[in-house]
């Protein structure tokens, strides 16, 4: 009896749990299916002006939800979904439920600034609606405080440096603003890349710095700017490390490699008397220094161990207080030193001997500093450079020409008459030189007064003390340089040695070349590069030289600056 209505009691139990099972199986597949239906965030997309808040929400749950921000420069997000736009840009706010998540593209925007009528009647502020596409916070803040722009705020990387650029809101600067990075103060080492003072920069002397702040020195209000998400950067030390002047180096005409030289209307031309730039205006002006060959002679005699004599005269204009300063600030000694004429820029002589003065140059007084030769590896001729520090860190690398005083000079090998289309050799004297061949530039004169620039061994060759100026225009690709019945000039330029020049006279008639020279006035030859050459006396002003200028370090990089923001009404 007992197990029969044990068996009926254990089976009616059975069918209960059974059912009960599935009762609680679909309902649970229901609530699973309509909750996860229903979960969504109130926005999918939103766009934000800077400074405003937005509080998103997540529908069709109770859960505790994990917010979050890819990118929080532009936007952030607190526990409770109040989204705020901190600066112009892109990011995506995520609401984390349980595995689930839910995403919002925020789009942050500049705020507009209304036009101002002046004849307009102020009207009765209607009652604000709630937007459609904002919804009002639950917290509220103090209006942020904006005084410099933040898309125009930023690090830059100009290739040789790094610059930490601020753009001022208007009314706002250095004056009545103070600007610290990671918590140390650089106002005082940041300067100027406009006029007025709007933009200004500091050099960076650490990596990814991580967090600005300017405040108002009126009131201690202050702006943030995040620069970077680097949660452990270097502190900055406020020291100015950029150099002085950069060289470069281009072909140019003869005259304008002098250091005081005139325009067509007569007017010398200058050096820049600013760095920083009117937005309105263009910057035309280089920076220039002068240094005039230097003859190296042999003197048995001389007070050093080589047994030569002769000086190096670098020249700078005195055109602005600020490279008076520069030149003055030059220390008597342990200033300059020796550097090969390479890419390498190695150091061949540290702690060279000089002495500091100044003397007349075109009617000006200027700046020069006088270099003996016969020093520790700097007895013999050729081109050098020479870096010149001012006040510790301001370096300017200058480059030299060291020639042999005895200028060569070149014989005509023919003894017949010239004629044209036929080779014309020369024999060279006083040049003597090891496996590279020094020369650097050749040109010929015509008879109509034409200048070219030769090609060498298209058109010339030095074999030893063998010159030889190619004119076959039956040879593979020759032609024939001597066209014309005339005198001609050969001018030679080299490393290490005087210019030296030969005329001569070609007879007879004039022979067709199969190909003729390409010919380049002189100026279009400066700017299309063209072959290197050698400082020359000045005496002819149609040549075309390799000339080595100096620009303003400050200038250059505020033009980038400028150029990096965009900004069209600068023309460099």
């Amino acid at each position: 009896m007992l197990m029969r209505n044990g068996k009926k009691s254990l089976k009616k139990a059975s069918v209960l749990l059974t059912t009960f099972l599935l009762v609680v199986m679909c309902l649970a597949v229901d609530t699973t299916s309509v909750s996860a239906a229903k979960i969504k965030l109130n926005k999918t997309k939103l766009t934000l002006t800077q400074g405003k808040k937005y509080r998103l929400k997540v529908k069709g749950t109770k859960k505790k939800v994990k917010w979050s921000s890819t990118k929080k420069s532009v936007a952030t997000v607190n526990k409770k979904g109040v989204v705020t736009a901190k600066k112009k840009g892109n990011a995506v706010i995520t609401a984390k439920v349980g595995s689930k998540k839910y995403r919002c593209k925020i789009k942050v925007v500049l705020p507009e600034k209304p036009a101002v009528d002046n004849n307009k009647t102020p009207e009765t502020p209607a009652t604000p609606s709630t937007p459609e596409t904002e919804t009002p916070a639950t917290e509220t803040e103090a209006p942020k405080t904006v005084l410099v722009k933040e898309a125009q705020t930023k690090v830059l990387d100009l290739g040789y440096a790094q610059y930490l650029v601020v753009a001022f809101e208007e009314g706002y600067d250095v004056e009545n603003c103070s600007v610290a990075v990671d918590g140390v103060d650089i106002t005082g080492a940041m300067t100027k890349v406009t006029d007025d003072g709007s933009i200004v920069k500091w050099e960076l002397t650490g990596l990814n710095p991580a967090k600005l702040v300017v405040t108002k020195k009126d009131d201690q209000k202050t702006q943030d700017v995040v620069l970077s998400d680097n949660e452990n950067p270097d502190k900055p030390v406020v020291k100015a490390q950029e150099p002085m002047y950069f060289l470069t180096h281009a072909a140019i005409p003869t005259w304008d490699y002098h250091l005081t030289n005139y325009d067509e209307e007569g007017n010398a031309r200058v050096t820049p008397k600013k760095t920083t730039f009117d937005l309105k205006e263009t910057a035309k002006e280089d920076v220039k220094y002068y240094a005039p060959d230097a003859e190296l002679s042999k003197n048995e005699d001389a007070d050093n161990l080589y047994g030569v004599s002769g000086n190096v005269e670098i020249l700078f204009n005195y055109t602005t207080q600020e490279e008076k300063d520069w030149f003055d600030t030059i220390a008597d000694e342990g200033a300059l030193a020796l550097l090969s004429n390479d890419e390498s820029l190695s150091t061949l002589n540290d702690q060279l001997a000089y002495t500091k003065d100044t003397t007349e140059h075109g009617g000006n007084v200027v700046g020069r500093i006088t270099i003996p030769l016969g020093q520790s590896n700097f007895y013999s001729n050729g081109r050098y450079k020479v870096r010149i520090r001012s006040n510790g860190n301001r370096t300017l690398i200058a480059s030299i020409h060291v020639v042999n005083a005895q200028t060569p000079s070149m014989k005509i090998s023919e003894t017949g008459a010239i004629k044209s289309g036929q080779n014309v050799h020369f024999q060279v004297e006083n040049m003597v030189y090891g496996i590279t061949v020094p020369v650097e530039m050749v040109t010929l004169k015509t008879p109509s007064g034409e200048v070219k620039t030769l090609e060498k061994i298209t058109d010339w060759y030095l074999i030893g003390n063998t010159f030889v100026l190619y004119n076959d225009v039956n040879a593979e690709g020759g032609r024939n340089n001597i066209e014309q019945p005339g005198v001609y000039t050969l001018t030679v330029y080299s490393n290490g040695f005087k210019t030296m020049s030969k005329s001569f006279t070609v007879a007879g008639k004039t022979t067709k070349a199969a190909k003729t020279a390409k010919t380049y006035d002189v100026v279009t030859r400066a700017t299309s590069g063209g072959n290197s050459g050698s400082s020359s006396d000045g005496e002819s002003g149609n040549s075309v030289m390799p000339a080595n200028l100096a620009f303003s370090e400050d200038l250059i990089s505020n033009a980038k600056i400028l150029t990096a923001l965009d900004l069209s009404l600068i023309h460099i």
